[in-house]
């Protein structure tokens, strides 16, 4: 039996797929690149040593306790992040090859270079969005505390 999807809605995920992990890859094993991967990566080491209360964004600790490897877990958060970013775009544009392209080209994308918990914790609150506007409520609920369970900055979105 023949799919009655056109070749492009194929093409359109196997672009989205490609960039994904790409982007993933670049932004997760970086090495000494941005201005906090110091930072992040002390913090990282403070929880591998039980050094870190984990009071303080407990998704962003629990993502990092996963793995020994700063790399892993970098890899790990900024996959999530894109991943969130990757489905808004997919979900709510008439062109998704461009806004993913867009994204990419974007400040958002860069500053998951810098600021991996606020990217993290945006990228969930931007996917709560979407998927309350389509009226996946649960989802969109959780999508939201584990936004501001990456960064407690994301509260100031709360209704």
């Amino acid at each position: 039996m023949m799919s009655n999807k056109s070749p492009y809605i194929y093409f359109k995920y196997y672009i989205a797929l490609l960039m994904l992990i790409s982007m993933s890859v670049v932004s997760g094993f970086r090495y000494y690149s941005g201005d906090d991967y110091i930072s992040y990566m002390n913090i990282h080491n403070y929880i591998i040593n039980n050094q870190y209360n984990y009071i303080f964004e407990p998704f962003f600790y629990f993502l990092n306790k996963i793995s020994n490897s700063f790399s892993i877990s970098s890899f790990l958060i900024t996959l999530i992040t894109n991943i969130c970013i990757f489905y808004a775009i997919l979900k709510v544009s008439n062109n998704s090859i461009l806004g993913l392209f867009l994204y990419v080209l974007s400040e958002f994308y860069l500053s998951q270079f810098n600021i991996i918990r606020q990217s993290l914790g945006n990228s969930l609150l931007i996917l709560s969005f979407v998927l309350f506007y389509y009226k996946n409520n649960t989802s969109s609920i959780i999508a939201f505390i584990l936004s501001v369970f990456s960064h407690y900055a994301m509260l100031i979105t709360a209704p």
